[in-house]
């Protein structure tokens, strides 16, 4: 898939610069297009060391944190409780 070589040549252009800023941008995009979202954060939380003042990164991050926390959080809510008959 294109997306996944646009992932492999990324990650070549980042291992020869790893201050190649427009590489971690598109594997990051690269990334969410194949539902790596893991992997697209990490990338973008890396663009925002390099750049804390790109905006498309700091979106992102916000947005794939807020979504994390949603998933996670949707696993721990409380179980309905049974309501027991009662004789009156």
């Amino acid at each position: 898939e294109k997306y996944e070589a646009a992932v492999q040549s990324c990650t070549v252009s980042i291992k020869l610069d790893p201050n190649y800023i427009k590489a971690f941008v598109r594997r990051a995009e690269s990334y969410k297009s194949i539902d790596k979202l893991e992997e697209a954060l990490q990338d973008y939380q890396k663009i925002l060391e390099l750049d804390p003042n790109n905006a498309q990164a700091r979106r992102e991050v916000y947005v794939r944190c807020f979504v994390f926390h949603l998933f996670d959080n949707s696993f721990n809510l409380p179980k309905k409780q049974k309501q027991k008959k009662s004789n009156d």
